[in-house]
């Protein structure tokens, strides 16, 4: 079974969930994994700052069962 993601979170979140989903059983196989982080700009007392925002991610899973 493959299933396609798209979520949004930050750097420390993606590393956990990736990590999770490769190393339990049964073991989730991550595939053609994506990741931006889009660039978020505000303008305040006529100065564009760069604010920072979550990642965009999409990836495909899949799995396996004995």
């Amino acid at each position: 079974v493959t299933v396609n993601v798209r979520m949004r979170c930050e750097t420390e979140d993606l590393m956990q969930i990736l990590y999770r989903l490769e190393s339990e059983i049964p073991m989730i196989i991550v595939d053609e994994l994506n990741i931006i982080r889009p660039q978020a700009r505000r303008r305040v007392a006529g100065q564009i700052i760069e604010v920072g925002s979550s990642l965009d991610i999409r990836f495909n899973m899949s799995g396996f069962r004995k």
